[in-house]
């Protein structure tokens, strides 16, 4: 998947140097998941939503889940000094009901994703709580937990 991501960054980089365009994260991922989902058979599209589909059915704007549930958002970063990751929960009226963060050992991205949300199952179960939504920005994991 990286190789495909250098085209669409190089073009977004010409476009903010020369045309002094805004940066696009979601057009840079959405073409690189086009030039990447070229290579995967039609039949694997089907079955799974893909990150651009993602993208595009998001609304960008946190809401509170319905009901009695509690929404769990998880997330992580890796930078000079490692990798760590956290999970927040949030009650039906967006109330902090809790967060837990934890520091990772080198890993791949993927391994940190997946780290990141059995951090926030970790969270859901310490806080005694079945009735969840997880909420992350791993496709990959997402669908993992949604298909398996």
């Amino acid at each position: 998947m990286g190789a495909f991501l250098w085209w669409p960054i190089w073009k977004n980089r010409n476009a903010v140097v020369f045309n002094r365009d805004n940066t696009k994260i979601n057009v840079i991922i959405q073409e690189a998941m086009k030039w990447f989902n070229m290579e995967n058979c039609a039949e694997d599209l089907e079955t799974m939503p893909d990150e651009i589909d993602m993208l595009e059915n998001q609304d960008h704007i946190w809401k509170p889940p319905d009901g009695q549930k509690m929404k769990i958002n998880f997330n992580g970063a890796a930078g000079p000094r490692g990798f760590s990751c956290g999970a927040v929960a949030r009650d039906c009226n967006a109330r902090f009901q809790g967060c837990q963060n934890k520091i990772l050992t080198h890993c791949t991205a993927v391994e940190a994703k997946g780290k990141e949300a059995l951090l926030a199952v970790e969270l859901a179960r310490k806080k005694g709580v079945r009735d969840i939504i997880l909420e992350g920005d791993s496709p990959i994991v997402i669908n993992a937990l949604k298909y398996t």
